[in-house]
């Protein structure tokens, strides 16, 4: 399908401005004032395609390794306990000194950095100054962000109870894995076994993951859960077999954006979060809560970025008539929604995408799909918000 925007003249937009809005027909080489309140500009991302922003892209794990463990020949000693003591307030401080950035998570156990996209290890940490250590235990120490009362379930002098997920150290040793942290300090011996165990414990592979369609037990399950009621948009929803997440607009007040993670217990989808639109970290905020979820179930937007989201775009209609992209009787939209530097209206079967360009400009695009809607938008920002987009779902 081709591309097509209303052209007069050079161009034809519509001009942000703080004072007013309105039509400006640009006559070749003719220049039009900026705006006084240029748009906000959204962190560029890596690219994904129209399909991709429409539904979750089943995850691909076959690149994903089994997970093989093996026991050294080096024996724990009291001055290796030491020595691991010392490591353990290492990571203590160096966990509270980036608790700010909310991107430390875990990932099959193992601390990773979701900013950086990477495990964080001994060496990592002994490269950058953050601890000092020894060879062996740059050798064969593994740093864990579990829970304890996970760990409880393989040592009895670890609180059962205690939930919080926490940096370990983990020393492979030839009498097993010595698990140890500030806390904790006289440690647990775990045997090769158990310590596969606790590891592959916090796996996020919880079944195939999919987008269900509304009448699919999955769908339904998942919405009934969120409690949403009225008229409204399923703008994402995704699932394995174990965890749900949705996002969904009202369709009375197209600002209402929620998005929930539900959790299928027993065969029954329940509510597990919901206010994860004000959060700036979902995926942290998530892994905390649910350190084996799947985080590719989260839309990859993060609705809070986007700053507020709007709608009566009213100011509009004389210009979209004089452009004739829409027809004096199709008014009023009956529906409007934008955020960042975008806008989408419906009036009837008539639907409009607008783009504000390079020159803070106000581009509008009639878009037949969602899919068509997704591709204009991106090639305006890499990342950007489809939530506002009525889906129909």
């Amino acid at each position: 399908m081709k591309y097509k925007k209303v052209i007069i003249s050079a161009v034809a937009v519509i001009v942000i401005g703080a004072a007013a809005i309105g039509l400006a027909v640009a006559k070749k080489n003719a220049a039009v004032p900026p705006s006084e309140n240029p748009p906000i500009e959204m962190p560029s991302g890596e690219a994904v395609t129209a399909e991709e922003q429409a539904e979750v892209t089943t995850i691909d794990f076959s690149e994903a390794e089994e997970f093989i463990v093996g026991l050294s020949d080096t024996d724990i000693t009291d001055e290796l306990k030491e020595k691991l003591s010392a490591i353990n307030v290492a990571l203590e401080n160096y966990l509270a000194s980036r608790s700010r950035e909310k991107c430390l998570i875990t990932e099959y156990g193992f601390l990773y950095d979701d900013k950086a996209g990477n495990n964080i290890t001994v060496k990592d940490l002994a490269a950058s100054g953050d601890i000092q250590a020894d060879e062996d235990i740059l050798n064969y120490t593994d740093i864990l962000y579990i829970r304890a009362s996970d760990l409880a379930k393989y040592a009895d002098n670890i609180d059962d109870a205690d939930t919080k997920l926490q940096l370990f150290t983990a020393y492979n040793s030839s009498e097993g894995y010595f698990v140890s942290n500030d806390f904790y300090s006289e440690g647990a011996m775990l045997s090769q076994k158990d310590y596969e165990s606790l590891v592959m414990s916090y796996k996020f592979t919880n079944g195939e993951v999919r987008n269900p369609k509304s009448g699919d037990v999955d769908y339904d399950g998942i919405i009934a859960a969120t409690g949403i009621s009225g008229l409204f948009d399923v703008k994402h929803i995704a699932c394995d077999n174990k965890y749900g997440v949705a996002v969904i607009g009202s369709l009375e007040d197209t600002t209402d954006i929620k998005e929930y993670v539900c959790v299928l217990d027993n065969g029954k989808w329940t509510l597990g979060m919901e206010g994860l639109e004000t959060s700036e970290t979902p995926r942290y905020d998530v892994n905390m809560k649910y350190p084996n979820m799947e985080l590719g179930l989260l839309p990859k937007y993060t609705i809070a970025n986007y700053g507020n989201i709007q709608n009566g775009f009213s100011k509009y209609y004389d210009a979209l008539v004089q452009l004739k992209l829409v027809k004096e009787s199709d008014l009023p939209a009956t529906y409007d929604c934008g955020a960042s530097k975008f806008c989408y209206m419906e009036f009837g079967d008539t639907h409009l995408l607008g783009c504000v360009n390079l020159e803070n400009k106000l581009e509008f695009y009639p878009v037949s799909s969602v899919e068509e809607a997704i591709a204009y938008m991106l090639k305006y920002d890499d990342d950007p918000p489809v939530f506002i987009i009525n889906f129909h779902n």
